[in-house]
């Protein structure tokens, strides 16, 4: 039986992949560039293949902490998704902007900056990600809002009219008001979209991120449903994914899902630390896999966080 070991990186916060045409395409925050790996085996990141289409800074909007990329294929052509900030690294100054890519190989095509994605609300927005139901598509992002008890971040959906033009309107989804979201700081961020069979989830990690408390949460609903209704969203009320400190694994969170190259078995690959102490300088975040199960409703189980160097049995197909 073939096996790997987590961490598939040294370093890498924020990992998403996405899979086209036999290969797995993978980025993670490398706060001053924006660089793609390609390689047919999730689990050897280290050696896959890298190309950087593009550095900071971008813009003047767009100068610096670019932080957490997603390449998507839509109709056809590849897009970045991903955030940047003004030069003075104001926090409230933080928004969503869009690389595309001018021909069908974003690992030999040109690449060019399409300037910022205008939301229909001018305020921080992060982790912009994209959910297809059917015809429908939407984008999924974190803001921040003001409330009466701080500035804090929501998950928020619009439709996505073109692949750089949203709806006018928003709708948040879910907001940070429980215990386990509220770690030092209230947050909802980094979306990630599941969707199997009819069921759509929506994981969001929850806590302030250099904690240990860093956990995903989990937004449900069904294809064909009006996804801008807030009705038709279940947000369920414990996390679903946190630190396992008998495995020393802490601020498990922002992660992305994919499935193995055989199409049978579905993948966390979530970023994580080997510390529990409270993490703002000396970032050590870094990417690990895991599978996900289901039980009979249909509901993933993430399982408790693996130790590194476990062997774990590779993805099957691979």
């Amino acid at each position: 039986m073939k096996t790997f070991c987590n961490p598939l990186l040294a370093y890498g916060p924020d990992p998403y992949a996405t899979f086209h045409d036999g290969w797995y395409y993978v980025m993670v925050t490398e706060h001053d560039r924006l660089a793609i790996r390609r390689t047919w085996d999730l689990t050897d990141l280290r050696n896959a293949e890298r190309r950087v289409i593009g550095k900071a800074p971008f813009s003047d909007e767009c100068y610096q902490s670019i932080w957490a990329p997603e390449l998507h294929r839509i109709d056809g052509s590849w897009y970045v998704y991903f955030t940047g900030n003004t030069a003075d690294d104001n926090d409230r100054n933080r928004r969503l902007f869009v690389m595309e890519c001018l021909g069908p190989d974003p690992m030999q095509s040109e690449w060019r900056f399409a300037g910022r994605l205008k939301l229909p609300t001018d305020r921080y927005s992060i982790d912009a990600t994209v959910l297809q139901d059917g015809e429908r598509r939407y984008l999924i992002w974190s803001s921040k809002l003001t409330r009466s008890d701080g500035w804090y971040q929501h998950i928020m959906i619009t439709p996505l009219i073109t692949p750089v033009s949203t709806g006018d309107f928003d709708v948040i989804l879910s907001a940070p008001t429980m215990d386990w979201e509220r770690h030092d700081h209230p947050v909802n961020e980094g979306p990630q979209v599941l969707q199997r069979g009819n069921d759509i989830f929506v994981a969001f990690s929850a806590s302030a991120y250099w904690t240990p408390n860093y956990a995903i949460g989990l937004l449900q609903t069904r294809s064909g449903l009006d996804l801008m209704d807030i009705r038709n969203w279940k947000k369920h009320p414990q996390p679903f994914f946190q630190q396992s400190q008998r495995n020393g694994v802490y601020g498990c969170g922002h992660n992305s899902f994919i499935q193995s190259p055989d199409k049978t078995e579905w993948w966390n690959l979530y970023h994580a630390r080997s510390s529990p102490g409270v993490e703002k300088d000396g970032d050590t975040r870094n990417p690990r896999l895991q599978r996900i199960d289901f039980d009979s409703s249909g509901l993933p189980i993430f399982g408790e966080p693996l130790p590194i160097h476990h062997p774990i049995p590779k993805p099957s197909g691979t």
